[in-house]
């Protein structure tokens, strides 16, 4: 009996793994990546589950903080990370072009005169961001040299938390995406109370990275064919314009 039951098993595991879901994180950052389930999970979502699904995969995206999927994209927790630099965890296998740009803008009341020159420009002032983000990453420098004007807002209350605060007076400038933070004024009907203040760092190329613990280069090899394929198709041109992308 026991020498039945020992390649049943066998058969019933491999089973497991040829119908295991690819996982893939984003962090809140729409149109990028937003939220799971719904007909505008981002930009990055809806390419790369295309993309994987022409080769009969099942796909398990879900949104984690910026710091949490950087860990998990470099201990081999997750698959694939959607929407990240170079630069943030070098040592995953990375498609060989970017699939877009992220523009790291100020955002203030529409009142105020701030215009973005340098990190000069806004160090007095009060400068609100989610915690564990990649904003709060990029100033750096002023959480270093400036420590009580970064305000890091928990990634539970997010940006509607960060609104709040601007609105009323408790920080002076957001530090979001430029798309992000336009889709929300958009959505939320809020063009008249702020105001785009400039970029405060050089437009971010970004791009899918998947694990360097599995069969990562594989997926990033599927992936750099399967966009040029969707180039040809015309539905890469279809999803940078549904989610109004570079």
């Amino acid at each position: 009996m026991k020498s039945k039951i020992f390649p049943l098993v066998l058969l019933m595991a491999a089973g497991v793994a040829q119908t295991a879901e690819l996982r893939l994180r984003g962090p809140d950052d729409y149109p990028f990546t937003g939220t799971p389930g719904t007909d505008h999970p981002g930009f990055f979502v809806e390419a790369t589950e295309a993309i994987l699904a022409s080769h009969g995969e099942q796909t398990d995206y879900k949104m984690v903080p910026w710091n949490a999927m950087i860990a998990g994209g470099e201990s081999g927790l997750y698959d694939c990370l959607l929407g990240i630099h170079t630069s943030e965890a070098p040592d995953l296998n990375f498609t060989s072009e970017a699939w877009t740009v992220m523009s790291p803008h100020l955002f203030v009341r529409t009142e105020d005169p701030l215009k973005y020159e340098d990190l000069s420009s806004f160090q007095s002032r009060r400068v609100g961001v989610i915690k564990g983000s990649r904003m709060e990453a990029a100033l750096e420098p002023l959480k270093k040299f400036k420590p009580g004007q970064l305000k890091a807002i928990s990634d539970n209350a997010g940006m509607d938390e960060l609104v709040r605060q601007l609105r009323f007076g408790e920080i002076d400038v957001i530090a979001s995406p430029q798309r992000e933070m336009l889709n929300y004024i958009k959505t939320h009907d809020l063009g008249k109370l702020f105001r785009d203040a400039g970029a405060f760092t050089k437009p971010v190329p970004l791009y899918v990275a998947c694990s360097n613990k599995r069969n990562g280069p594989e997926l990033v090899e599927w992936l750099n064919q399967g966009r040029l394929e969707l180039m040809r198709s015309g539905k890469w041109r279809e999803l940078k314009k549904k989610y109004d992308v570079e």
